[in-house]
Parts: structure tokens; C-alpha cells; sequence
């Protein structure tokens, strides 16, 4: 511990030295900046504006190995009880501003803007197939990290582009090829990089008819997903070729199952929800029996696709410990 804060103390020195641009907080609640609303605190947030300041951070941050962690809207995210011992990023300022040229049918959008902002500018100048991120809440830089998407369409159909910080803190741009977009998966969850914008870009579609699919999908989100109650949506992907990953654990039966103050929700059973006053620990118990009842039942071994803030083991090691633990 005394090391850490020695190696922050000594960072933000070496910020003041540089005339950092930043809002930087210590001994930040990260709770309230997540969808699940669990978890400890950050040893330091920093808010970073700009492209210059955020490869200084960077630089400075690699120079002192601190270790750190970039979070966006939070809506995939599972904090640690005990928090986060280092520097959490957030991207704002330039990295919040939207470019749309309606000519092109094309939207140049910075990592930090809302999803919903992308989907409402898409909506209105008729760009087709903006209609499956609808309802899908966090940041365009997480929805791409993520390729989040709905009923089978992802992002990554829209990307044309996307700028990065690479892993030794110098900018580039990849095009769409180069980002390995997959089912919920992208290059980006394999590697360091920061992702700081996109160009997507489309068909001309209606206007109209595109805002009644967007309609209709959030509707359907909202008939058949605990929108209301916080969670991280859905925490396991689909298993390859065969049925949904809520299907076998509703089968295993385990729908409303409750540990603490979290609970495998009544009307989705892939998501398991924060009832109030839940832990990050209650939640990777729901997690590790989910995982463990359907292995056992259907042979089929679930894959997360929660990320983590602030563990000292990767997702797999720690619900491995908890059934061993456990003996579900």
C-alpha cells in the first residue's frame, strides 16, 4: 500500500511539473460511476480533455508502473468491494464531441459521447443500421471495445475507422479490418490500447422507418430485460451455436436466485441485478453457481464478458475459487 501511494505522490509531482491539464480526485468512489452501483474506491481518478494531456498521463503513468484502468459509461464494469489501488482514466472534453456529415451519411464521434447520442444524430440524417445499438446504455468507447450490439447486429458493421492510443502512448488510426470485431469481442479487449474515437458510416436509410425500429427494439428491451433495476446487462455471452446463455441458466432453474443483495433477475435470467446493497462479492457468487449449475447440467461452460476493475486474479480464476470454495 505505502508503495503505491509513494509512486501516486510522485505522479502527481510529475503532473504539476508538465502543467497537466486534468480533474484529478484521490480516494475516488467508483461506485457511483458504474451500472451496477457496487465496489470501493480508486486510489486517484483523473478526467483527461484532451490528446496532448492523455499521452503525458500516459508516459508519466508507464514511467512510474502504476498500474491503471480506463472506464467510460460504466455499463460493463464490476468494482472490486475494496476498490481500485491506482489511476482510474475517464475520457472528456474533446473526447466528448460529435461530428456529423449528413452528406456522407457519416459521424465522426469521440470515445467519451453517450451511445444514445450517436443513435438519435444516426437516426436523424437516415443512417441505416444505427437502429442496433437502441437501448444499449455506456459509451461509444465501450460499445466499441465491447461490440456491443443487438440481435445479432454490432457496431462493429458500422465502424469505418477508429483512432487510437497504441500500447507505446502514440496515435494512430486502424480501419475496420484491423479491429477484429467478433461476437462481443474486439482486439481491443486483448491489448492495452486506448480507444479515443470512430468514424461510423452507413447506407442512406429512412429517417422514419429507422426511428420505428429503434422504437420497437427499446420496447423490447424494456419487455424483456430489468432495465430499471442496475446491472451490467447481460453477464455471459451466448454459447456458439446453440441457445442463449439466459435459456440454460433458467433451465438450471436458477432464475431469482439471491446472494445478499444481488440476485439472478426474475424476468432475464443472464442478467443478475443489484436489489440494493448488493456487493461485488454477492454478484460473482450468483455468477460462479450460474456458471457452475449449467456446466453441470447442459456441459456447457459459460464465458463472461463482465470486465473487471481492481481484482488481483482474471474473471475465470476467481469463479473457479468461489466453486471450489463453495461446493455448489
Amino acid at each position: 500500500m505505502s508503495d503505491i501511494r509513494g509512486k501516486i505522490d510522485r505522479l502527481l509531482e510529475k503532473l504539476d511539473e508538465l502543467d497537466f491539464h486534468g480533474e484529478i480526485s484521490l480516494d475516488t468512489p467508483l461506485a457511483p460511476m458504474t451500472y451496477y452501483k457496487v465496489g470501493g474506491n480508486a486510489s486517484v481518478f483523473i478526467e483527461v480533455g484532451g490528446t496532448v494531456d492523455l499521452v503525458s498521463l500516459k508516459n508519466t503513468i508507464d514511467g512510474l508502473s502504476i498500474p491503471w484502468m480506463l472506464i467510460g459509461g460504466g455499463a460493463n464494469l464490476l468494482v472490486s468491494d475494496s476498490g481500485f489501488k491506482g489511476v482510474i482514466i475517464k475520457l472528456a472534453g474533446s473526447f466528448s464531441e460529435i461530428i456529423v456529415d449528413e452528406d456522407k451519411i457519416k459521424i465522426r464521434s469521440g470515445s467519451a459521447v453517450p451511445l444514445l447520442s450517436l443513435v438519435r444524430e444516426g437516426s436523424r440524417i437516415g443512417m441505416a443500421g444505427i437502429e442496433r445499438l437502441a437501448g444499449i446504455p455506456g459509451s461509444v468507447g465501450g460499445a466499441v471495445y465491447m461490440n456491443a450490439g443487438t440481435f445479432g447486429d454490432y457496431i462493429g458493421g458500422l465502424i469505418e475507422s477508429i483512432d487510437i492510443l497504441t500500447e507505446n502512448n502514440t496515435v494512430t488510426t486502424l480501419k475496420n479490418p484491423d479491429c477484429e470485431f467478433t461476437y462481443r469481442t474486439s482486439r481491443f479487449q486483448k491489448t492495452t490500447e486506448i480507444i479515443l474515437g470512430c468514424s461510423v458510416k452507413s447506407e442512406k436509410g429512412d429517417p422514419g422507418k429507422i426511428n420505428i425500429e429503434i422504437e420497437r427494439r427499446i420496447a423490447r428491451r424494456k419487455d424483456t430485460q430489468p432495465i430499471e433495476i442496475p446491472s451490467c446487462g447481460c453477464v455471459f455471452r451466448n454459447p456458439d451455436g446453440c441457445r442463449s446463455a439466459g435459456f440454460f441458466i433458467q433451465e438450471a432453474g436458477l432464475k431469482g436466485t439471491k446472494k445478499g443483495g444481488a440476485e439472478i433477475s426474475g424476468k432475464h435470467a443472464n442478467f443478475i441485478v443489484n436489489t440494493g446493497h448488493a456487493t461485488a462479492s454477492d454478484i460473482l457468487f450468483l455468477m460462479a453457481l450460474a456458471r457452475k449449475k449449467v456446466r453441470d447440467l447442459s456441459g456447457i461452460n459459460l464465458d463472461p464478458e463482465v470486465r473487471l476493475v481492481g481484482f488481483d486474479k482474471p474473471l475465470e480464476a476467481i469463479l473457479d475459487a468461489i466453486e471450489k470454495e463453495e461446493k455448489f
